[in-house]
């Protein structure tokens, strides 16, 4: 959780990061690897409506030009 707050300051964002600590919201999401003791999330972003659905899903995550992806995403998902 320290290392997403001091990413959020040092980017200055005006929103919260999610933090699953216990891997419960990766597990529901399909998204959770387990590597024998350790689990990992996998790299993904979930853009979600504003009726709180998953409108879409970029798997796998790669990161030159995903921002643009996501909010040219985001555009045509708002109008």
């Amino acid at each position: 959780m320290e290392s997403h707050r001091l990413f959020a300051e040092k980017y200055d964002l005006n929103y919260p990061l999610l933090s699953d600590t216990q891997g419960r919201l990766s597990a529901a999401m399909g998204v959770l690897n387990k590597l024998g003791p350790i689990q990992a999330s996998a790299r993904v972003t979930f853009l979600v409506d504003p009726a709180g659905r998953v409108a879409r899903v970029f798997d796998p995550v790669q990161p030159g030009g995903h921002a643009d992806e996501v909010l040219a995403a985001l555009a045509a998902l708002t109008g």
